[in-house]
């Protein structure tokens, strides 16, 4: 007998404490019901909280009379309009949501849907899922696992012949980065040139050549050659609002370490002349209105700002600004890069102190065992996948659907 499809309110509460009160999809309404993802009713899963997402009455409608084959889903939850609302929520720093735009995205596009019959869709999105909770740390581990294991290794195993080389290399950078952030540099390594020897095999685009630079700079940041200069070669002779952002962190931590403090204060009030960052600093608040940035890259410079007074001494004048962003990204299920001068400084103090703030000393405190599991698995099978599309001389997928930018 099935389980029947309904949460308790126990796991009801699960979900609102990590993704809000609000729909994850139309921020302005109040949620409806807690949207199950799988509708496969596994008894096992269907009334876990991890198979649910809170969402408004009309998606839940809309969802639900598009499974029956009455309607066509509306623009937001069509590929491109979920995908702009996750990318959305990652560049406002609200991590959690934009994990539930994008794992909603993968079961609304799974390949036995009428939906959509491309499984690079649905991998696309997972892999974005993915990515997102890497920055969202130890409370979302349950989440890494349960979409490595029951989403990315199922697609990988049953439907390899259609999915591209470049699908499958963007989600091994995007697992490499999550070793990376849990300071596993073993793994991380691993999953980086797995990524690479997966690019080789796509076909050249303009696309291919990007991922295949940001491959290379996040294998030298693992090899600890020069993390920030690699960084800043992702953006290098590019001036839209990212890539200035990127030469930025880069510049001032570079002039930080070496001693020219004046220089990266000179560099930084470019940065607000640019609107790169805002003004005030120290009332600086995370998740508001859209910026010419994402708010992960103004918090990098905000934080490369406090590294610098931290070398200054003037510890007063950043402690307010590191713990509020800290505290904020709390709230937003993000946690910021803990490799900041300025946020050691405050770590060290909070262990003399321990009725302070503890910041983590890394993004996760450990990464789950089934987490661990679910890639050990993904990775042999895609190391399987390298050697047999390898063998061949051309290699032609079952179908030459971009990936695009993703989360």
């Amino acid at each position: 007998m099935r389980s029947p499809r309904k949460f308790t309110d126990k796991t009801k509460l699960l979900v609102r404490r990590f993704f809000g009160d609000k729909c994850v999809v139309h921020e302005d309404h109040d949620y409806h019901d807690i949207h199950h993802l799988d509708e496969k009713r596994d008894p096992d899963f269907v009334n876990r909280w991890e198979n649910g997402v809170p969402l408004c009455s009309n998606c839940n409608q809309a969802i639900e009379a598009n499974r029956k084959g009455a309607r066509g889903l509306p623009a937001e939850l069509i590929q491109d309009g979920l995908r702009a609302k996750a990318r959305d929520h990652f560049e406002r720093s609200r991590m959690a949501l934009a994990y539930a735009c994008s794992r909603l995205g993968y079961f609304l596009y799974l390949p036995d849907r009428k939906v959509h019959n491309d499984p690079n869709t649905s991998f696309q999105f997972a892999s974005q899922a993915l990515g997102a909770l890497g920055f969202v740390g130890t409370e979302g581990a349950e989440l890494l696992a349960d979409t490595v294991r029951r989403n990315l290794l199922t697609l990988v195993q049953v439907h390899e012949k259609n999915l591209s080389s470049n699908s499958l290399a963007e989600l091994s950078l995007s697992i490499g980065r999550i070793y990376s952030r849990a300071n596993n540099r073993l793994k991380a390594t691993e999953w980086f040139d797995i990524s690479r020897r997966l690019n080789e095999l796509a076909e050249n685009s303009p696309r291919i050549v990007w991922l295949r630079e940001r491959i290379k700079a996040f294998q030298e940041v693992t090899s600890n050659l020069d993390p920030n200069r690699s960084y800043q070669n992702l953006f290098e002779g590019r001036n839209e609002p990212e890539a200035l952002a990127a030469r930025c962190i880069y510049q001032v931590r570079a002039d930080a370490n070496a001693g020219r403090l004046d220089d990266a204060d000179i560099r930084l009030e470019s940065a607000r002349e640019q609107k790169l960052i805002p003004k005030d600093l120290q009332h600086y608040s995370i998740g508001g209105p859209k910026a010419i940035v994402g708010e992960p890259a103004r918090i990098e410079i905000i934080l490369s700002w406090c590294d610098v007074e931290v070398k200054k001494g003037r510890i007063s004048l950043i402690e307010d600004v590191v713990v509020g962003i800290h505290q904020q990204c709390r709230n937003l299920k993000m946690v910021p890069n803990p490799d900041h001068s300025a946020v050691q400084w405050l770590r060290q103090r909070d262990r003399r102190e321990p009725n302070k703030l503890w910041l983590p000393e890394s993004v996760f405190d450990t990464l789950p065992n089934a987490f661990s599991e679910a890639t050990e698995k993904l990775y042999s099978t895609l190391g399987q996948i390298v050697e047999r599309r390898s063998r061949r001389t051309v290699w032609v997928p079952g179908t030459n659907f971009d990936c695009g930018e993703g989360v």
